[in-house]
């Protein structure tokens, strides 16, 4: 049940993030997307994300930061 929580926390985090005003990331920022994107594609069940976007936008992050 805890990564049950944990998923839908990190996935609300993440939305929020995605969804801020765009800045150059820093690499502290890069590495929390991704831990954040890996731990949700194993445990988050839920359908108010789709993992699309939160795939989509760790790509787009990575491109950014060079």
């Amino acid at each position: 049940m805890e990564n049950h929580k944990a998923a839908i926390l990190l996935a609300d985090l993440l939305f929020a993030y995605i969804n801020k005003d765009e800045d150059f990331p820093h690499d502290f920022e890069v590495k929390a997307v991704e831990n954040a994107v890996d731990f949700l594609e194993k445990h988050y069940t839920e359908n108010k994300y789709n993992l699309k976007l939160f795939k989509d936008t760790i790509n787009r992050i990575r491109s950014k930061s060079g």
